[in-house]
């Protein structure tokens, strides 16, 4: 008997390596069948597959390169420029015996590419020895979310940071549990660059060329809804997008796996807006957006217009005031002294339980508790006060006085705009003008490429604001038979928000170009421009805006001793929106150069434009400037079209 137990071990040996080799024959050949089908289907070369690993569609030399470039996204060494081969990576990590590595599924790390081929390549999982993965941490973060619908969010225009004087866009994922009751409760996606909190020069040039590596992040919307609507004050259009349950559950399977990925940012093309349209895509490969619209920049409202036309939306969009908007509105149906008295009890120069003291009727009282405890929060958010060093209790005291007072506070109704963000005029504009300066006629074209001036259609536009860039005008004068280039502006920003009883922002510009300027013996030369200014904005009326900036002026040529001339200067201006089609205006600018020459330049000028539908329309200008020599009178009658360039 015990002579023959060996042999019986070795028989049962003998049985689980034969069985081990048959199970791993059949696993190889059902490994190789899947290779095979994706080859027939040529899958590695389908827009879908392309789109989920971020491939350029049309990249230089016909060869295909990812966008994701830093990180540990791509399973195969070359898989950020060949996309077969990531994909026979990814069948053999994914199906092959390697997708348990080091204790973690590589199927639990790229959920969304495990179930598009799973999906595409009608994959038996009953031949593969392993199961479906368990997931823990995904299916833990799926289940906090409970995605049911996607939303785009687009806070507006923020001058005061590069990265967004154009605007943002993120993703709000909603929630069977929390939307629509709740939105502030849901997740949302965004995408964003790797700063390190740098500022200044560096973070501009970093940004513009590329420097910063940017990802994907997911964090409560509230927070961005705080950082947007009341830290920058920003206020927020909301598109509920046309996407089903299931694209929104592989949209945040993709946004998974993209942890793991780092892209170059770049603040006017590869931006949070652009990486919003190629995540649409990889979500329904149908679409053709990354590559089709954005060759040299991309503007976020361009964006919003893009995907909402193209994936649709579930409904109207909704606008979210900020909270520096809420107390302009609530400002407006207090009058003036209620309004500073109640800011006095913010900042705590008057206590509340002096309030009596005032003869407050008790609706005045319960209005200036809620504007007092709106605007605590407001002025710690935006920096006017710091919190730490008034923590004495007196939110908590201002809360509790106005739960005290039961009177009803009329409701404030704010003002919805009635133009959407992503229906007013786009951001290119080519122009042809007749003119005529001194006693020359000529005929001048320009091209700018972005974004809107104060004298263009305002509808879907900040008040205010003003941002042109890289704008060229070329101007032919007929009786000299010559084209000559007469300015480029590289960037001219004007930021005249008018000061309200809730806040009193600086206004300011800036302008940094080409220009030509007539000399002594009459002939006009291209002279670098720099200008700044500081100042106030105000209200004169609702439609009518009155600003003063004081500052200086900086003209660079080869003719000045030391390169350049310099002085104090002044501009001021006041333009009426007569109505959605109708602007006009007046506007000045005087410098009194003292480094080289010592001389006044001036340029008064009276605008009016009219539009006859978003994208088309005249402006007339005439007025008497100063260059150097003697004043000119000029005059000119402009042609605008607004185009997607």
């Amino acid at each position: 008997m015990y002579r023959t137990l060996p042999l019986i071990l070795w028989t049962f040996l003998l049985f689980f390596v034969s069985a081990a080799e048959s199970v791993s024959s059949v696993h190889s050949s059902s490994l190789a069948m899947l290779r095979q089908r994706a080859a027939q289907m040529q899958l590695w070369q389908s827009p879908a597959w392309l789109r989920l690993l971020h491939y350029e569609h049309d990249s230089q030399f016909g060869k295909a390169e990812s966008r994701i470039d830093s990180g540990s996204f791509f399973l195969s060494p070359a898989g950020q420029y060949d996309p077969i081969a990531e994909g026979e990576a990814t069948l053999v990590e994914l199906f092959g015996g390697n997708a348990i590595n080091g204790g973690v599924d590589k199927r639990c790390q790229y959920p969304a590419r495990y179930h598009f081929l799973k999906t595409k390549l009608a994959v038996d999982l009953s031949v593969f020895p392993r199961p479906d993965p368990k997931c823990e941490q995904l299916n833990l973060w799926l289940a906090g979310i409970k995605p049911a619908g996607v939303t785009l969010v687009f806070p507006v225009s923020y001058l005061n940071n590069p990265a967004s004087m154009f605007g943002h866009t993120l993703l709000r994922i909603d929630s069977s549990e929390f939307s629509p009751a709740h939105p502030l409760l849901t997740a949302s996606v965004g995408f964003a660059a790797v700063t390190e909190q740098e500022h200044g020069l560096g973070y501009a040039i970093k940004g513009i060329f590329g420097g910063y590596t940017g990802a994907f992040t997911a964090e409560p919307y509230y927070i961005q809804a705080n950082r947007y609507g009341q830290i920058e004050s920003r206020d927020i259009w909301e598109y509920p997008l046309n996407l089903s349950v299931q694209e929104t559950q592989f949209l945040l399977l993709h946004v998974w796996e993209l942890r793991n990925a780092g892209f170059s940012y770049y603040f006017f093309d590869e931006n949070c807006s652009f990486q919003l349209l190629a995540l649409m895509e990889a979500v329904r490969p149908s679409l053709d957006l990354a590559d089709s619209s954005y060759r040299f920049w991309n503007v976020p409202v361009d964006t919003v217009r893009d995907i909402v036309q193209s994936v649709g939306m579930l409904g109207k969009a909704t606008y979210r005031p900020s909270l520096k908007t809420r107390l302009e509105s609530r400002a407006s149906a207090m009058g003036p002294s209620l309004v500073a008295l109640a800011k006095e009890v913010a900042f705590g120069r008057v206590a509340v339980a002096d309030l009596s003291v005032y003869g407050l009727s008790p609706v005045d009282t319960a209005q200036l508790l809620e504007f007092a405890h709106l605007y605590y929060q407001y002025a710690v958010a935006v920096g006017v006060m710091e919190e730490e060093k008034t923590d004495d209790g007196r939110l908590h005291l201002i809360g509790t006085m106005r739960s005290s007072n039961t009177v009803p506070v009329p409701s404030s109704i704010i003002e919805v705009p009635g133009i959407r963000p992503d229906q007013g005029h786009a951001v290119s504009r080519f122009n042809v003008d007749i003119g005529s300066y001194g006693q020359q006629p000529y005929l001048q074209m320009g091209i700018r490429p972005v974004f809107h001036d104060v004298f263009d259609p305002q509808g879907g536009f900040e008040k205010g604001v003003q941002i042109e860039a890289l704008y060229p005008q070329f101007r032919y004068y007929p009786e000299l038979e010559r084209v000559q280039l007469e300015s480029f502006d590289v960037l001219d920003i004007l930021s005249v928000t008018p000061a309200t009883a809730v806040a009193a922002p600086l206004a300011w510009k800036t302008r940094l170009g080409l220009q030509r300027l007539e000399e002594a013996d009459s002939r006009r030369k291209l002279t670098g421009n720099v200008e700044v200014g500081f100042g106030f904005s105000r209200e004169l009326g609702k439609e009518t805006l009155l600003y003063g900036l004081a500052g200086g002026r900086v003209l660079v040529a080869d003719r000045f001793d030391h390169f350049l001339d310099a002085g104090p200067a002044i501009f001021a201006g006041i333009v009426t929106n007569v109505d959605e089609n109708q602007t006009v205006g007046l506007t000045g600018q005087v410098s009194y150069m003292v480094m080289d020459r010592q001389m006044t330049l001036y340029d008064f000028s009276a605008v009016q434009s009219f539009y006859w539908s978003n994208n088309v329309g005249l402006q007339v200008r005439a007025g008497i400037k100063n260059e150097g020599s003697q004043p000119e009178f000029y005059a000119s009658l402009s042609w605008h079209k607004f185009f997607r360039f």
